[in-house]
């Protein structure tokens, strides 16, 4: 009993002593740094792409994208639910909650803080974290490294900024404090807790600093020498970051000038290498492991997906699904076997579609009469419909594709239109004209066209397509927008030879014919956008925003009770959809 009284009073003495100190809980030694060399580094470069680009139905990218093409003037909404707030976002319903746009909040900052784990290595060493390694691993490893760090932590804070913050340059706007700044990385609870908002202003500095500063460390194309996972397109070089900056300055209505997007993108379109692909299928049939220029020109940046591991059974930007034709685990672009089976020539519909192209903006683009009937010059543009110009892609068709209506079963449609053979009975008619779907057919009339975006999992086999994030024709667009805007000629030339691209001389009888400056309007120029990236385009609303554009209803009815968008763009963006631990916290 003694023994165990003197046991007690023993622990008992420890552990006020301590308590008293706080030495009982300090560590003797130091965490070591993570990265023990520079193979290790390469770890702390790849994460921000994974959790920037990965996740499933909760990955960044694609819910982003998603949000792009519901809010905008030239999609429609079905009006289905599929575990997504799409009503909401359609509404652009600025004032509520929305879940799904809370989430990539979160998220974003997810990709931010391990963009600043890595940098971390640099910041505490005064930019030398391996002052023994050779001079040409320091440039092309150690500085490259760096410099993907800040293209991602640069990639992250924009996306923030053009969800949750007020739109650039107009009235007060970049006085309005929302986000938090963080270019450290936090490793305790006193930093973490410290999130007093920083002005709209100076998030934009950031990431045009991190984004210079990147182009200056990243290199022009991949060499010997470097890691060999950088021999891949869908890790930044130096024209994706000059690529992306023009994008930023655009945004913020930099134009022109010496700092400007103007300036970035004849840069990158005069000196980067990069050139358009003679067939636009080509940007949509890439499940290459190591995504090289020789195999495509034309992207400067890419979704990277090519992987057994990251996509085994299924492809991981799931959101696609809500406005893409093929199912997620299409192959052959819907044309040939899924993963569960066999699937007729024509299609493999997938019953997760929430958006179709807008028919107002279908005829505006010259692919569908004002009756819904198909104009023959729809199928000039190589696009909308793509026969197939080589034999080394499989079941090509376009970039696009028609159905004309939808029907609850197979008996009905094949009663309404006296087929005696017995066609599949769920997801498209064996002609693959028609929707036979019983949700659909409440959705669609028999005889209602719809046009759907058929760009992704197209490949052989379709979880494994990587995705184009950005490519030279999105630059052309841009540089003949800020041409038209600021009246410096040659507008026409950089849209001559986006149409031209897609013109198919063989079908329409006859060579594109070039139009001038005088010809090309503003619109033209915009509605060549919807053709081109319609279904891909990451900052369409801010594209919009920063020329001062109204993003109008599209197909939306008075029911949908949804305003326009137009400048100043006074309370038009997710500003209730900071989490409220965040919120509670500023606020304390």
């Amino acid at each position: 009993m003694k023994k165990i009284k003197y046991t007690i009073l023993v622990l008992l003495t420890v552990f006020f002593t301590a308590c008293d100190n706080e030495k009982f809980f300090e560590l003797q030694r130091a965490p070591e740094s993570p990265w023990n060399s520079v193979e290790d580094l390469e770890f702390a470069a790849v994460a921000p792409y994974q959790a920037m680009m990965q996740g499933g139905w909760g990955a960044v990218q694609s819910n982003h994208v998603l949000n792009q093409v519901i809010m905008s003037d030239y999609f429609r909404f079905f009006g289905n639910v599929e575990g997504y707030a799409t009503d909401q976002v359609y509404k652009r319903r600025f004032q509520d909650k929305v879940a799904d746009v809370e989430a990539l909040y979160g998220k974003l900052y997810t990709v931010i803080g391990l963009a600043n784990i890595g940098l971390e290595a640099y910041r505490t060493t005064d930019d030398s974290p391996f002052p023994f390694a050779s001079d040409d691993d320091k440039q092309k490893n150690v500085d490259r490294i760096k410099g993907e760090l800040l293209f991602m932590r640069a990639y992250a804070y924009y996306h923030l900024a053009v969800n949750f913050c007020p739109v650039y340059g107009y009235g007060s706007n970049n006085d309005t404090k929302v986000l938090v700044k963080r270019v450290k990385a936090t490793f305790s609870s006193t930093e973490a807790l410290d999130n007093e908002p920083v002005s709209t202003g100076e998030i934009y500095d950031l990431i045009v600093s991190d984004l210079k500063e990147a182009k200056s460390l990243l290199p022009e194309d991949y060499t010997e020498g470097m890691h060999i996972t950088y021999d891949s397109r869908s890790r930044a070089n130096k024209w994706a970051a000059s690529a992306f900056l023009a994008q930023v300055y655009f945004t913020m209505q930099k134009f022109t000038g010496a700092e400007s997007a103007l300036t970035e993108l004849d840069d990158v379109i005069s000196n980067g290498g990069y050139s358009l692909e003679a067939d636009p299928f080509t940007n949509f049939n890439n499940q290459d492991v190591l995504i090289k220029k020789a195999n495509n020109k034309e992207v400067i940046f890419w979704a990277f997906f090519a992987d057994d591991i990251l996509s085994p059974t299924i492809h991981s930007a799931l959101r696609y699904t809500h406005f893409n034709k093929c199912g997620r685990d299409a192959r052959n672009g819907g044309n040939g076997n899924t993963s569960t089976g066999s699937s007729p020539k024509w299609s493999n519909f997938q019953s997760w579609i929430q958006l179709t192209l807008a028919n107002n903006a279908l005829v505006e683009m010259g692919w569908m009469n004002a009756d819904g009937s198909e104009p023959n010059t729809a199928k000039w543009d190589k696009r909308y419909n793509n026969p197939g110009t080589s034999s080394a892609y499989v079941n090509q068709y376009g970039l696009f594709y028609r159905f004309e209506g939808a029907y609850a079963d197979t008996s009905s449609y094949r009663m309404a239109k006296g087929i005696k053979q017995l066609g599949r009975r769920t997801s498209a008619s064996d002609d693959g004209k028609y929707i036979v779907n019983v949700k659909y057919a409440g959705l669609i009339e028999n005889e209602e066209p719809v046009v759907l975006v058929n760009k992704y999992f197209r490949t052989t086999d379709g979880r494994l397509q990587n995705i184009p994030l950005i490519r030279l024709a999105e630059l052309y667009l841009n540089r003949a927008m800020i041409k038209k805007k600021a009246g410096i000629g040659g507008w026409a030339a950089d849209y001559n030879l986006v149409a031209k691209r897609a013109w198919n001389a063989t079908l329409a009888g006859a060579p594109y014919v070039d139009k001038t400056d005088g010809e090309v309007t503003e619109r033209m120029i915009l509605v060549e956008r919807w053709k081109e990236l319609a279904g891909e385009d990451i900052w369409y609303i801010a594209f919009c925003e920063a020329l001062g554009l109204e993003i109008g209803q599209g197909d939306r009815v008075a029911l949908d009770n949804t305003l326009n968008i137009t400048a100043p763009y006074t309370d038009q963006y997710w500003k209730n959809c900071i989490p409220q631990g965040e919120i509670d916290f500023q606020n304390r």
